[in-house]
């Protein structure tokens, strides 16, 4: 019995025990983008700014599926499809309410995508596993739409149009209203909202990056004279990356001063047009490498036989 629980023991060290799950991709953190001119998803490192590709495609937003799967919206034919870069693409959803889709949420409370299309009032829910689309219930009220967010504290969705508002949207009772228009909201491009609730906007149009208290709708400008286009608020809450067009480049932006730093440029980034910054990680069971199993088996046969054992003595 000895020899054999050693022999186990020396198998599920041979074959790896302890070493860590297989990597993945993309990990929490990590900056995804969809750059079309490029023709392919990137992912760069939030420290070093160093690019690596996911995958070649077309694509013209972008979100994630967990903290594992990147998620993209694939233009011209304008479906939805999702992968880790590993393996298979999951393609679902062609056609249907996609006609012009310009972004693309998650809300990881349970789930559910949600996409704007500028040929549509209002947006749409798309479903990751059976490939549903289901337009979202209450009255029209998007003019050109161009960015969306979801709230995971009131679960409402926040949509930037670039009619220069700003709306607040709830995806299960279709009651909308209007956060914030006119001031420094021209035609706004993108949004998001921290975790404190509160949302960052960018107007490419009036040059500016604005906070907005999403209850009163004051407007606080944290940055003039900037031409960037998209941003994806950082995991700490303090800072974004953001999108600047011009390099093209991602910097990163202190939320509470407006500063902004090079992270990224030149290399793989030709015309990126979207990016998000990949979430923290949620609650898995990583899987058992063949060394945990063996001694998994190993440990399951030493108390059988220690059962059977004390059975036999009695």
């Amino acid at each position: 019995m000895r020899l054999w629980l050693g022999a186990v023991l020396v198998c599920g060290l041979l074959l790896g025990l302890g070493s860590p799950a297989q990597a993945v991709s993309i990990a929490s953190g990590d900056i995804v983008v969809a750059d079309p001119g490029a023709g392919l998803i990137l992912k760069i490192d939030p420290v070093t700014g160093g690019q690596g590709s996911i995958t070649a495609k077309i694509a013209n937003s972008v979100t994630t599926r967990s903290n594992v799967f990147a998620v993209w919206i694939t233009i011209g034919f304008f479906t939805v499809e999702g992968g880790d870069g590993l393996g298979p693409d999951l393609t679902i959803s062609p056609g249907g309410l996609l006609n012009d889709p310009v972004d693309i949420t998650r809300a990881r409370s349970h789930g559910a995508f949600y996409i704007v299309d500028r040929s549509l009032a209002r947006p749409f829910a798309v479903d990751m596993d059976t490939g549903a689309q289901s337009l979202l219930p209450g009255p029209d009220f998007l003019i050109q739409p161009s960015g969306v967010a979801f709230d995971e504290v009131s679960e409402d969705l926040f949509i930037s149009d670039e009619s220069g508002s700003v709306f607040r949207f709830n995806p299960v009772t279709g009651v909308s209203s209007t956060t914030a228009t006119g001031g420094s909201l021209i035609a706004p491009s993108d949004l998001d909202v921290a975790p404190d609730g509160t949302l960052y906007v960018l107007d490419p149009i009036s040059g500016t990056l604005i906070e907005i208290d999403p209850d009163t709708g004051v407007q606080t400008v944290r940055a003039v004279g900037v031409p960037w286009t998209r941003l994806s608020i950082e995991t700490n809450g303090l800072s974004a990356i953001v999108l600047d067009p011009t390099t093209p480049a991602l910097r990163r932006v202190d939320l509470a001063t407006g500063a902004a730093a090079l992270l990224a440029s030149g290399g793989s980034l030709s015309t990126p047009v979207d990016l998000v910054v990949v979430p923290p990680a949620e609650a898995s069971v990583p899987a058992l490498g063949w060394g945990a199993r063996l001694l998994l088996l190993a440990a399951l046969g030493v108390a059988a036989t220690r059962g059977s054992l004390q059975r036999a003595c009695r």
